[in-house]
């Protein structure tokens, strides 16, 4: 089974909140490709991180993911929701992109410690 859209034609928003505690001093919308932010966040977690997978799961199989971090929350929007796919196509996606991307192993950062938490958006809204 192959995925819809390649990674660079899935655009995502970014809401990016700092602050501490609960408490949002900051917040700031971007827009991004998928493409971009698997540089990013691989670069910064590593290839064999499975909060990737976590992460791309959720964006892609529910549409919406929020990933916390010690002083700030991102929250990610797929912008067009035809481009929600089966946990199986986005999977084989992301596997797609690490298998381009292995010879960068000095970005392998597995060495260090981070707490990111993965949960279903609140489907409220």
């Amino acid at each position: 089974m192959s995925h819809p859209k390649p990674a660079d034609q899935i655009t995502i928003e970014l809401t990016k909140r700092s602050g501490t505690n609960g408490e949002l001093s900051t917040s700031e919308k971007t827009s991004s490709t998928l493409l971009e932010l698997l540089d990013h966040w691989l670069m910064k977690m590593g290839y064999t991180s499975a909060h990737i997978k976590g992460i791309v799961g959720q964006l892609l199989t529910r549409g919406k993911v929020e990933v916390v971090f010690r002083n700030y929350t991102e929250r990610f929007e797929l912008t067009n929701y035809q481009d929600v796919m089966t946990a199986t196509q986005a999977m084989t996606l992301l596997e797609d992109y690490v298998s381009k991307h292995t010879s960068h192993s000095d970005h392998d950062l597995t060495g260090q410690t981070q707490r990111v938490i993965v949960q279903l958006p609140n489907t409220k809204s």
